[in-house]
C-alpha cells in the first residue's frame, strides 16, 4: 500500500519520469501543466496547521513516516526493487494532492474542443438537436415534488457571443477515463422489510491491483466508524458510525472551461482590445536515466495555458487556458472528517457544505429515519450556454462571474416516494433555476435503479445486494426492437438470438456480446462524420439520442455515411451494420474457447498498478457494463460495494475487487475478487471494542441465489 500510494502522487504532481524514465515525460507535463502540485501547495499552505483536520493529515503523514523509517531490504515493498527507487518521506501535502488526484479522475470531461468544432461544422439547429443540455426525457436526481422556492442569483446573459474558429486538438481527451461513474441509494423505514432505513453505495471507479480502496474501522474515545478510505486518506471517505451511513456518487457537473487565447509573438494574450502579458515559470521535471527537462509554464488570468502550439509560422486559435474549480484552495477531507463524526441530518449538511471538487451527489441515511441526498460542490454562475464550447478568452463576459449560492445546490429530504437515488444523471428537472450542463450525464443506469426501487414496497438486505448486481441493458432493450424491425429478414441464428434475448448481460451469454458488436458498428457507421480523424477532436452523439433519433427522419442529413459515394438511409446503416457484426461475430465462434461469451468479450480485468500481468487478475467472469447497474467493463467497475441497514447494532455488509493488503504474495492482496464477480458479500464486523475485534476470527459470506 506505501508504494500505491507513493505512486499515486507521483502521477498526480507529475513526476512519473523522474522513477520510470523518459516515457511519461508529455503525462508528466500534462499533470504539471494543469497545476496540480501548485494547487495543492496552495491549499496546504493557506490551512490554520491547529485545524483538526489538519492535525489529522499532518499525525497520518508522521505515522506513515514512522513505518518508512521502520522499513529494511528485507521489508521494502516489492514494486520498489523492481523499480528501483526507494521510499521518500511522506509530506502531508500528499493527502491533499491525492484529492487533486481524484478531483481530475472525476472533474475531467473535457468535450469543450471537439464540440467547439461540431458547432462550427454543422450548424447551431443540428449541434442542439444532437448534443442537448437536456434529453427529451429525464429521471432526475432531485424528484420534481422538489420546488425551488429561493431567489436565484443572476448572472448577466450575452446574445451576441459565436462560437471560437474550429481547432486542431486530438489529444485533448487522451487522459480522460469514460468508464467512472457509480450508483447510490436509500430507502427509509416504510420501504425496508425491517422497519429500518437502509443505504447502499457502489462507486464505479478504475480497477486496479492493490485495490483502490482499503477496509477500516477508526475507533477514538468520542467516535467509531466503519467504511473505505482511500490510501493517504486520515479518515473513511465512504462508510457509516453508529448512527448515520453516507455513500458518494460523481455529480458530473462541468466545472472546468477551456479559453482560446490569441497569443502574440511577445506572449501577450488578447484582452478587451488590449494586450496582457502571460505570466510565465520554469519548472525542471527529472528523468531517470536521462537529463533533466527545462519547460516553460504559462498562465492567463483565466487559469494555465495548458495546450500552447505556437511557433513563429503559427496564428489564431490554439492555446488553451483552463479555469477549473479544483484550483480554488479547499480541503475536500473536511467533508469526510465531519461526516466520520456526524450523529444528525444537520451534521450531515454542515459537513458537506464547503464540498469544493469534485462535485459529488451526496447520499444520507440515518438510525432516526432521515433519508437525503444532496449535490456538493462549487458550481460556476452561468450564462445559458457558457462553457459547452471553447470560448474566446479575449473578452471578459465569458469569465467566470460568480458561483451559485451553496445553499442553492439541489438538494432533497425524505421526499414523499420514500428513497433517494443518484446514478450519474441530470441533478434536476428543467424547475430549477440555474444554467448548468454536463458531458456525460447518465440515462439508462439511473431510470433501472429508480424503477425498480419504485416497483417494491419492501427491501431487504439481500433484494438490495441483488439491485447492485443488477445486469439489465436498457440499452439494448430500448434499441433491438427498431433494429430488428429494419431487418429485411426476422429469421437466422444471430438475430433468433437477439429476439429470444431477456436484455439480460449475464456472464455466460453471447447475446448481449452480438448486440455490443452490432450497436457499436451501427454507431460508427451512423455518426461517421463525428469520429476524431485528421488530429480533429469530435465526439459521437451519447446513446440516448441514438436512440431518440430512430424516431427521426429516415434520412436525416447525418446518417448517411461521408465515406460512400451513396446517401444511405438510417435503415440501410443498421442492414449494414448488422452484416458487419455477424463477420465478426461468426470469427469469435471460429476461435472456439467460449470467445464469443460476454465476460470474454468484455475482457474485466483487474490490473496491477504498473500494468505487472503475473501480480494482475484477467478477464474474470462477471457480466454488466458500463450504462448498467452493475457498471462493470473493461478497466471500471464497482470498486466498492456497500449496503447498510441502520439498525442498532448496524446491519452492514460489502466486497471489493482486491483484498486488503497490497503485496502480491499475501494471500489477502487479492482474495475478495472472486466474491465480488460470483455476487458474494461479506458481513461488516463493527466492533463496540477491542475485546469484540480480538475475539473475531473468520469472515462470513453470504451467498445470493440467482
Amino acid at each position: 500500500r506505501l508504494w500505491q500510494m507513493e505512486m499515486t502522487s507521483f502521477a498526480a504532481a507529475g513526476r512519473v519520469s523522474e522513477k520510470l524514465g523518459g516515457d511519461f515525460l508529455e503525462y508528466d507535463r500534462l499533470q504539471r501543466r494543469m497545476g496540480m502540485y501548485e494547487i495543492a501547495k496552495n491549499t496546504w499552505e493557506s490551512l490554520d496547521k491547529n485545524d483538526p483536520v489538519v492535525k489529522a493529515v499532518i499525525a497520518y503523514a508522521d505515522g506513515v513516516n514512522g513505518y518508512i523509517d521502520g522499513l529494511n531490504t528485507r521489508t521494502t515493498p516489492l514494486e520498489y526493487k523492481l523499480m528501483g527507487f526507494q521510499p521518500e518521506t511522506w509530506d502531508p501535502i500528499k493527502s491533499v494532492l491525492l484529492m487533486m488526484y481524484m478531483s481530475k479522475t472525476l472533474s475531467g470531461y473535457d468535450d469543450d474542443a471537439a464540440y467547439s468544432n461540431i458547432l462550427n461544422m454543422i450548424g447551431e439547429e443540428d449541434f442542439n438537436r444532437l448534443y442537448p443540455d437536456r434529453y427529451t426525457s429525464v429521471d432526475p436526481i432531485i424528484p420534481s415534488e422538489r420546488t425551488y422556492d429561493f431567489v436565484p442569483a443572476m448572472v448577466e446573459a450575452f446574445l451576441d457571443n459565436p462560437p471560437v474558429p474550429s481547432i486542431t486538438y486530438g489529444n485533448m481527451d487522451a487522459h480522460r477515463n469514460t468508464g467512472v461513474g457509480s450508483n447510490n441509494w436509500a430507502v427509509n423505514g416504510e420501504k425496508s422489510a425491517t422497519g429500518n432505513p437502509l443505504l447502499c453505495n457502489d462507486p464505479h471507479l478504475p480497477l486496479n491491483l492493490p485495490s483502490l480502496w482499503y477496509e477500516v474501522q477508526l475507533s477514538t474515545p468520542e467516535n467509531t466508524v466503519y467504511g473505505v478510505s482511500l490510501p493517504g486518506s486520515p479518515c473513511v471517505i465512504i462508510g457509516f458510525n453508529e448512527d448515520i451511513a453516507w455513500g458518494v456518487t460523481n455529480a458530473g457537473w462541468d466545472v472546468r472551461d477551456w479559453y482560446s487565447l490569441d497569443i502574440n509573438e511577445k506572449m501577450e494574450y488578447a484582452f478587451e482590445g488590449t494586450s496582457v502579458p502571460l505570466s510565465r515559470r520554469l519548472d525542471t521535471i527529472y528523468i531517470k536515466g536521462g537529463a533533466p527537462f527545462i519547460d516553460t509554464i504559462y498562465a492567463s488570468h483565466h487559469g494555465p495555458l495548458v495546450y500552447y502550439h505556437y511557433s513563429e509560422d503559427y496564428k489564431g486559435w490554439g492555446e488553451l487556458a483552463m479555469h477549473w474549480a479544483a484550483a480554488a484552495p479547499s480541503l475536500e477531507l473536511r467533508t469526510f472528517y465531519e461526516l466520520n463524526y456526524s450523529k444528525t441530518y444537520d451534521d450531515y449538511r454542515k459537513a458537506i457544505s464547503t464540498f469544493t471538487c469534485p462535485a459529488q451527489n451526496i447520499v444520507f441515511a440515518s438510525r432516526t429515519n432521515d433519508i437525503a441526498i444532496s449535490i456538493a460542490g462549487q458550481f460556476p454562475l452561468r450564462y445559458p450556454g457558457q462553457g459547452k464550447t471553447l470560448m474566446d478568452g479575449s473578452k471578459a463576459m465569458n469569465d467566470w462571474q460568480a458561483y451559485i449560492p451553496q445553499e442553492h445546490n439541489p438538494y432533497i429530504v425524505n421526499p414523499e416516494r420514500g428513497f433517494v437515488s443518484s446514478a450519474n444523471q441530470h441533478p434536476t428537472d428543467s424547475t430549477y433555476p440555474y444554467y448548468y450542463m454536463g458531458f456525460d450525464f447518465e440515462h439508462f443506469r439511473n431510470r433501472r435503479i429508480n424503477q425498480q426501487l419504485s416497483s417494491k414496497e419492501r427491501w431487504s438486505v439481500a433484494d438490495m445486494q441483488q439491485l447492485q448486481q443488477d445486469n439489465y441493458n436498457m440499452i439494448a432493450a430500448e434499441s433491438v426492437p427498431h433494429l430488428l424491425k429494419a431487418m429485411e429478414s426476422n429469421s437466422g441464428a444471430w438475430l433468433d438470438l437477439l429476439a429470444g434475448w431477456d436484455f439480460y448481460n449475464t456472464a455466460e451469454s453471447k447475446a448481449p456480446t452480438f448486440f455490443q458488436i452490432w450497436w457499436d458498428n451501427y454507431l460508427a457507421g451512423l455518426w461517421d462524420e463525428f469520429s476524431a480523424a485528421d488530429n480533429i477532436n469530435l465526439v459521437p452523439p451519447k446513446h440516448a439520442i441514438t436512440i431518440q433519433a430512430f424516431d427521426w427522419e429516415e434520412d436525416y442529413t447525418y446518417f448517411d455515411q461521408v465515406s460512400t459515394p451513396q446517401k444511405e438511409t438510417r435503415t440501410e446503416v443498421i442492414r449494414k451494420s448488422f452484416e458487419q457484426a455477424s463477420l465478426i461475430m461468426d470469427s469469435l465462434e471460429a476461435l472456439g474457447e467460449d470467445a464469443a461469451l460476454w465476460y470474454r468479450f468484455k475482457g474485466t480485468s483487474i490490473m496491477h498498478l504498473a500494468n505487472l500481468e503475473p501480480f494482475s487478475s484477467i478477464n474474470i467472469p462477471i457480466g454488466g457494463n458500463k450504462h448498467i447497474v452493475n457498471a462493470t467493463s473493461s478497466r471500471n467497475g464497482p470498486s466498492w460495494r456497500m449496503v447498510v441497514e441502520l439498525a442498532d447494532p448496524m446491519n452492514a455488509y460489502g466486497v471489493y475487487p482486491g483484498g486488503q493488503s497490497g503485496h502480491p504474495g499475501s494471500s489477502h492482496y487479492d482474495d475478495f475478487i472472486d466474491n465480488w464477480a460470483s455476487g458474494q458479500y461479506y458481513k461488516l464486523q463493527f466492533f463496540k471494542d477491542k475485546a469484540a475485534a480480538a475475539s473475531y476470527t473468520s469472515h462470513h459470506l453470504t451467498l445470493l441465489q440467482p
